[in-house]
C-alpha cells in the first residue's frame, strides 16, 4: 500500500463550474494550476502496475461546503496520478474502485492510499469500516442518497432519522435475503 497526503483544501465541483461559466480558456488553467499543486505529492509515489483501489479521506475545517462537492476533487487526484504517470490510467481497467469519506478536523487536507485489488479484498475495508459511533454495532445501511443509519441503534448521518417503518422494510428484506441461501 502506498500513501501521501495533500496538506491543503482542493477546489469544489461548484468552484470548479464558476470558472468554467466565466471562461472555458480560464478553466484549463485552473485545472493545469490545480495539477501543478497536487504533481509534488504525487511523485513521492511509486508507479502503481495493475488493477487498485484509491481510497480518498477528505478532512475539512468546517462543515460549509457539501459532501459531494467535497469530494468531486477525486477527479483532480486521479487525473494528476495519470499525467505523472504513476496510474496506468483511471479507466475501470486500471482503477477498481474510489471509495472516499469526508471527516472534519482543524486542518484541511486530503489523505489518498492506493492498494492492489488484491490486498483491498483481503483487509475487506470495503465495507468492514462501517461501524455506528454511538453504539460499536457493525449493522450499518447506507441508502441510495448515502445516508447511513445504524438498525441496532437511534444513530444517523446525512439525513433524517429514517422512520421505524424504513428499519422493518430493510431488515425484512435481509431476513428474506437469508432464508433464500
Amino acid at each position: 500500500m502506498q500513501r501521501f497526503t495533500i496538506p491543503f483544501r482542493l477546489p469544489s465541483l461548484n468552484d470548479y463550474i464558476n470558472v468554467c461559466r466565466r471562461n472555458k480558456y480560464q478553466a484549463a488553467k485552473f485545472k493545469a494550476a490545480l495539477h501543478a499543486q497536487i504533481a509534488p505529492y504525487v511523485f513521492r509515489l511509486d508507479p502503481i502496475v495493475g488493477c487498485c483501489v484509491v481510497k480518498m479521506t477528505f478532512v475539512e475545517p468546517d462543515r460549509r461546503r457539501d459532501v459531494d462537492n467535497v469530494e468531486s476533487a477525486k477527479k483532480y487526484i486521479l487525473d494528476t496520478m495519470v499525467a505523472c504517470k504513476r496510474l496506468q490510467g483511471d479507466s475501470p481497467k486500471w482503477v477498481r474502485a474510489v471509495p472516499s469519506y469526508t471527516e472534519y478536523g482543524e486542518a484541511a487536507q486530503v489523505e489518498v492510499e492506493i492498494m492492489p485489488v488484491e490486498e483491498w479484498e483481503k483487509n475487506e475495508e470495503g465495507c468492514s469500516e462501517l461501524v455506528c459511533p454511538k453504539c460499536g454495532g457493525d449493522n450499518i445501511i447506507t441508502t441510495s442518497t448515502w445516508m447511513q443509519f445504524c438498525m441496532n441503534c437511534d444513530w444517523c448521518i446525512g439525513g433524517k432519522k429514517p422512520p421505524d417503518m424504513l428499519k422493518r422494510m430493510i431488515a425484512a428484506a435481509f431476513e428474506d435475503d437469508e432464508e433464500e441461501a
